[in-house]
């Protein structure tokens, strides 16, 4: 059969339209004239037979097979366009700063970050030391009412013995008091005999057993009044106390009277109602004690606690302690002071007061009192940063954020989303560590002022994204050290400015909670208050600690000599503690001399009115001792 030849030149758009329309296409490569030759040929009557023909027509998976398709995706997504009113930045984009009046060293800032004037006038004067520091942020006004409550509730409370059951309804081996009537045929109280009566040194020394225990065995079992080798005895905490003194108080332990207590169907209900009371004086007097700084950070602490007696217990897999009540803690960037505390309640407590990111941050920033000064740097996680929050921060208070965001794949963008695509796997290895891109959107405020937010995605082992109104403009690049697959030092990887800036401030409340956690006072117990104290004292303690580490380093402090010994990077903190146990137990000894006359040890029962007998005098000059 002979090859037939083709009557028409070649087979592109400007010969076929030729070919048909016996004339030349004029404007070529124009979308309009090139869209119109494409229909004429489409509907020509010598193209129509060719329609049902297979071998006339190709898929576009013959010529592009779905493995390039994919791949070709994948490098597009590194490089998509951002939506508008966002602009990329380039290397020579122009800057931006807020103006003079929101800058923290400007006429609306506020003041160097350490020790409050309030502090201070405590600390600098003749004859203050630790105890003093101590009772300064939790105060004694706490300790009488503690001794109030705990008296009350182990030997006045009207309580009788009933059956108890658990969730299953199955009865329990042990059953437990309720409070009754004063008429009930079978009131008690939960201590029949006055064997130990709570004073306010018999609470402080309590305390300082706790503190100096956390700085030798954190969170292990007390064995200081047992013999070795089963034990560890000590003998200045065995004459400060006897080991049976001591479990009373762990036992009957009490912040609030029982018979203030409201049914949760009350709107006045309070959760917290049996240490809202010491919460809030103690918060109030660390916020008192020190001076925050222009960066400030947010972040979720927990606190150990898997019983069933509150409802808000939660479930955080990402978090070292996994269950147990949640705090919403604001601290000092620097630092890691805290400055604020919020316990998370549960939806079912929270209806009456918004729990969504922007109005737990306002809340913590309002009640530590930092919203005077302008021009502070807030650093937060993917939870809390969103576009609505730069917004409110810079517009409601002159503050700037700077967070991570997490990046999502939905195509539809608005002003409110971020420019940049979350990549996907392939997509992130089609670019190398230490790529990144920036944008940037510019807003009107609604007293028309103007500022900027930016976004910078970077790749790292995984995609970050940090949403920032601090830092606007283009990185000037520097290198971070990254481990690398198959290579056995760390190499260099570029890394946008912003990144530098949070890794330095982000983790305040995880130093707080790390530091805690290495020198706890908390003791075993099911009770959720007393998890809580705990939780608060070890904040406290640690607070002390940088009060006295700034302290030190002030030439006016009188006791700077003494303190500097608490800087050392490697003993300091652990020593610190251990004398703020000693100076606490001291304190009990001299308070109860002070108040009767008298040197109270062990318990109430120890009344020795002669402090010169040979047994106590034998107690007191190894107490001392050990003490020096």
């Amino acid at each position: 059969m002979a090859k037939t030849t083709p009557r028409i030149e070649s087979y592109e758009l400007g010969s076929v339209w030729t070919y048909l329309k016996k004339t030349n296409l004029n404007g070529a490569h124009n979308s309009l004239v090139d869209a119109k030759a494409q229909t004429d040929i489409v509907i020509s009557s010598q193209f129509m037979p060719y329609l049902e023909r297979k071998r006339s027509y190709r898929s576009i998976s013959n010529i592009w097979s779905a493995t390039e398709q994919s791949e070709m995706k994948k490098k597009l997504e590194s490089i998509r366009e951002v939506h508008e009113p966002w602009t990329e930045l380039e290397p020579d984009s122009n800057t931006w700063t807020p103006p003079r009046r929101n800058q923290y060293d400007g006429p609306n800032g506020g003041g160097v970050r350490g020790p409050s004037t309030y502090i201070t006038n405590i600390m600098y004067r003749q004859g203050a030391t630790l105890a003093t520091l101590f009772l300064a942020l939790f105060p004694l006004t706490i300790f009488e009412r503690i001794v109030k409550h705990t008296n009350f509730y182990a030997y006045k409370e009207n309580v009788k013995l009933v059956d108890a059951f658990d969730r299953d309804g199955k009865l329990k081996k042990k059953r437990q008091f309720v409070s009754c009537d004063e008429n009930d045929p079978e009131r008690r109280t939960r201590v029949p005999m006055k064997i130990f009566e709570a004073t306010v040194g018999y609470v402080i020394a309590w305390f300082g057993i706790l503190i100096w225990h956390g700085a030798q065995c954190p969170g292990r079992k007390l064995k200081y009044w047992k013999k070795s080798p089963r034990g560890l005895p000590q003998a200045f905490i065995q004459n400060t106390m006897s080991f049976k003194a001591f479990e009373f108080l762990r036992r009957y332990i009490h912040f609030e009277d029982n018979r203030n207590a409201k049914p949760k169907t009350n709107p006045l209900f309070d959760p917290l109602w049996k240490i809202r009371w010491a919460l809030d004086s103690v918060s109030n007097n660390i916020r008192k004690a020190y001076n925050a700084g222009k960066d400030v950070t947010i972040d979720e602490s927990m606190i150990r606690y898997r019983g069933r007696a509150v409802s808000f217990v939660q479930y955080m897999p990402k978090k070292p302690i996994k269950h147990g009540i949640k705090v919403f803690a604001l601290c000092c960037a620097v630092t890691a002071y805290l400055l604020g505390f919020e316990v998370y309640l549960g939806k079912e407590f929270t209806r009456s007061v918004e729990s969504t990111a922007i109005n737990v941050v306002e809340r913590l920033i309002v009640e530590a009192d930092l919203v005077k000064a302008k021009g502070r740097t807030l650093y937060t996680d993917n939870w809390y940063t969103s576009m609505d929050l730069a917004k409110h921060l810079y517009e409601n208070h002159g503050w700037t954020l700077v967070g991570t965001i997490t990046p999502t794949d939905k195509k539809a963008r608005s002003d409110h989303d971020v420019p940049f695509l979350k990549l996907s796997n392939g997509g992130l290895k089609a670019v190398p560590r230490g790529w990144y891109r920036e944008a940037i959107i510019e807003i009107k405020s609604a007293n028309n002022n103007r500022y900027c937010i930016q976004c910078t995605t970077w790749r790292d082992k995984k995609q970050v994204m940090f949403l920032h109104t601090k830092l606007v403009g283009p990185s000037v690049a520097h290198q971070v050290k990254r481990h690398v697959k198959g290579k056995q030092q760390r190499v260099d990887l570029s890394a946008p400015s912003i990144q530098k800036e949070y890794a330095a401030n982000f983790n305040a409340v995880d130093r707080n909670d790390s530091d805690s956690a290495h020198h706890t006072c908390s003791i075993r117990t099911n009770r959720w208050y007393l998890r809580i104290k705990f939780w608060l004292l070890d904040r406290v303690v640690f607070s002390c600690y940088i009060l006295v580490c700034e302290m030190a380093q002030d030439e006016a402090c009188p006791y700077k000599d003494d303190w500097k010994k608490y800087l050392d990077k490697n003993e300091g903190r652990e020593n610190f503690q251990i004398d703020l146990g000693l100076a606490l137990i001291s304190y009990r000894i001299e308070v109860n001399r002070s108040r009767d006359g008298c040197v109270k040890l062990s318990s109430s029962r120890v009344n020795v009115k002669s402090a010169s007998s040979v047994s106590l005098g034998k107690q007191m000059e190894s107490f001392m001792i050990v003490l020096k």
